[in-house]
């Protein structure tokens, strides 16, 4: 999916959850000395007056659902797992993360840098680094699935390593009335407010939706992308690893003639239209090859059967987007 910009958040579809940062908590026996060492770090007491103004304690003088993240006594986990391999058959190493959420974060990326390697190069008298994966698009990929998810479910949120790539996959559909296509105009409908501003307070998340820009700026030139699966209530972003493509480049290609090589002249035509474009409607193939209804309704499943190409949306809104589409 290309993508300019992403929402940065996403307002739950249950009217339940829409209030859930603002809620009180079950539980009020909470403490923060997990949260109240980060801040120190920053340089800001939390105190009371500080917990009242960023919602942590409601007018009532209770403790919200917001303070439950916060706090030490956070029910909220984060696992994260590294994959052997390019499937996801064999877990190497697993471990799931507690506590506060902020203390989570740094903790998470920690163990994600364990598994970013170094590649050098020797040019002359000179040594260049290259990290598998930018810092900076792993730390913007946590703070997203962190502060953006929908904390209305209680599963963990799910970090899979692989040798080639990463995948962030969090709780949190579409807005309801938006579509995957409209993602591209830089929609930002946030979904936890005071979460964010929080993230705000110390420095780690921005206010004005630029998250997902910074993602594609480190990806800038190179020949694999980020991309993003949404589902109804599943947000999953896949960042990918640069020195695999730096070191393998051929594998790319190669894959892609195999892939095309059976293809009949308008299959091959479409896919290639497809893979050029952010995404494609059937009636904009229809239009572009004059295609009749039918024959592009076949040709179009013929790409999905081959993996070449998959559909997202429902009836008017279907659109089909290349299996190798960059943002």
């Amino acid at each position: 999916m290309k993508i300019d910009e992403l929402p940065n958040g996403i307002l739950s579809k249950d009217s339940k959850t829409d209030h859930f940062e603002t809620r009180r908590s079950d539980n009020q026996e909470l403490t923060f000395i997990q949260a109240e060492g980060i801040f120190e770090k920053s340089q800001i007491r939390m105190d009371d007056e500080l917990k009242r103004s960023m919602g942590i304690i409601n007018d009532e003088g209770d403790f919200t659902n917001l303070g439950l993240l916060i706090s030490d006594q956070n029910c909220y986990s984060i696992t994260a797992a590294f994959i052997q391999g390019g499937s996801s058959l064999i877990c190497k190493f697993r471990e799931e993360f507690t506590g506060s959420i902020l203390k989570q974060c740094y903790a998470l990326y920690d163990y994600i840098d364990q598994f970013n390697r170094t590649r050098s190069e020797i040019e002359g008298l000179y040594r260049h680094d290259f990290r598998d994966y930018p810092l900076e698009a792993i730390r913007e990929a946590l703070m997203n699935a962190v502060v953006h998810r929908d904390y209305a479910f209680n599963g963990s949120t799910l970090i899979k390593i692989f040798e080639d790539r990463i995948e962030f996959l969090t709780f949190g559909g579409l807005p309801i009335g938006l579509t995957s296509s409209d993602l591209k105009f830089g929609i930002s409908v946030p979904r936890n407010l005071r979460l964010l501003d929080v993230f705000r307070r110390l420095n780690l998340a921005d206010s004005v939706g630029i998250g997902f820009k910074k993602i594609e700026r480190c990806y800038q030139g190179e020949r694999t992308q980020p991309s993003v699966d949404v589902t109804e209530n599943v947000f999953m972003l896949t960042l990918p690893n640069l020195n695999l493509d730096r070191e393998h480049p051929q594998i790319h290609s190669e894959s892609y003639v195999r892939e095309t090589e059976d293809l009949s002249e308008i299959e091959r035509s479409i896919a290639e239209f497809i893979g050029s474009k952010y995404e494609v409607s059937r009636k904009e193939l229809e239009t572009s090859f004059g295609l009749s209804q039918s024959r592009a309704v076949r040709t179009l499943n013929g790409l999905i059967d081959k993996g070449l190409i998959h559909s997202r949306g429902n009836g008017k809104n279907t659109v089909y987007v290349s299996k190798s589409k960059k943002w």
